[in-house]
């Protein structure tokens, strides 16, 4: 008796192959959206931490602040009740400022989660080989390049990365960690690298910023002291007087033409 078409498939290397790739795809999918779901439960609790929701004696605080954290369904909506949590609290301008350091990183990573979990997953072959690839669909933005395990696997470890950060957070900036436990679990109080590089591309922006205003400084003495601009630059017309002259032989042209 002859095979079914699909049996004859589910017994060939192909099929096996392909069976191999999907595995691999599901399994990577499923790592990184698991991924991101630590760091909204990481948000959640910095946010009950923030709405001074946590420890003894904080009950009722803790239900309103429940409460509040579920009502918006859209995650930006929840990172705006994050944000009004973090204005309400009496922080410190260093505290203050990895909060929303991390808060926007949050922001931006969540659009790779939502490009990933919108996705369709696909088998392509290579050199007789199957790998998986999944291609994130938008019905009204542009359409996304598709993601090999790779891509999928790096986002999985900026999803993880970013978690282990919000714990620093919660625990050293916002005091959610005794001192004697501290003391026994250093790992726990060690600044994560996703800190250090934000903390650093920080600084250089800084230092870009303060180079600008130093330079628009020097330039608003030199205008005051009638030598700004200088001869080289004077000499080119403003960019409003260019425009003015070419709408004008614009005009002109058009009159003749009449």
């Amino acid at each position: 008796m002859a095979k079914r078409l699909s049996t004859i498939l589910e017994d060939s290397d192909i099929s096996k192959d392909n069976k191999q790739a999907f595995d691999q795809g599901h399994q990577a999918v499923g790592e990184c959206l698991m991924a991101w779901a630590t760091v909204e439960l990481q948000l959640n609790l910095v946010f009950l931490a923030l709405s001074g929701a946590m420890g003894g004696g904080a009950s009722g605080r803790l239900q309103s602040a429940n409460i509040a954290w579920s009502t918006p369904k859209s995650f930006d909506a929840r990172m705006d009740v994050l944000k009004s949590a973090l204005d309400q609290a009496k922080l410190k301008v260093p505290v203050r400022t990895d909060c929303l350091m991390l808060f926007e990183q949050a922001r931006v990573q969540a659009k790779s989660r939502n490009q990933i979990a919108h996705s369709t997953l696909f088998v392509g072959h290579k050199d007789g080989h199957a790998y998986p690839e999944i291609e994130p669909f938008f019905f009204i933005t542009a359409r996304k390049a598709r993601l090999g395990l790779k891509e999928i696997q790096a986002v999985t470890s900026r999803f993880r990365s970013l978690a282990d950060s919000l714990v620093w957070l919660l625990l050293t900036r916002l005091n959610q960690l005794s001192p004697q436990v501290a003391k026994q679990i250093p790992s726990l109080t060690r600044l994560p690298d996703l800190v250090r590089e934000i903390r650093e591309q920080q600084s250089q922006l800084d230092k870009v910023q303060q180079a600008q205003q130093r330079d628009l400084r020097l330039v608003s003495q030199l205008r005051k002291l009638g030598k700004w601009p200088p001869p080289e630059l004077a000499k080119k017309p403003p960019r409003r007087a260019v425009k003015a002259e070419r709408k004008a032989l614009l005009k002109k042209r058009a009159s003749k033409s009449e």
